[in-house]
């Protein structure tokens, strides 16, 4: 196991979420889904829980490099 493969893992799991993110951005922009309330309100929530997420993720990353030192 690499000395860094914590770090890369988390930064991966940055990466997934960050593209997850793009995804809903780009599905807010749809017309169509628009017109559904339900629809936007989920994806305000995802876009919510993303945003959690990735918080956590860099304060998970910053403690780990913090305990590497």
């Amino acid at each position: 196991m690499a000395s860094n493969a914590i770090e890369e893992e988390i930064l991966q799991n940055l990466e997934r979420i960050l593209s997850l993110k793009n995804v809903i951005e780009k599905g807010i922009q749809i017309d169509s889904l628009k017109q559904s309330k339900l629809v936007i309100q989920r994806f305000h929530e995802t876009m919510e829980a993303i945003d959690l997420y990735r918080e956590s993720l860099n304060q998970m990353l910053a403690e780990w490099k913090y305990r590497r030192m």
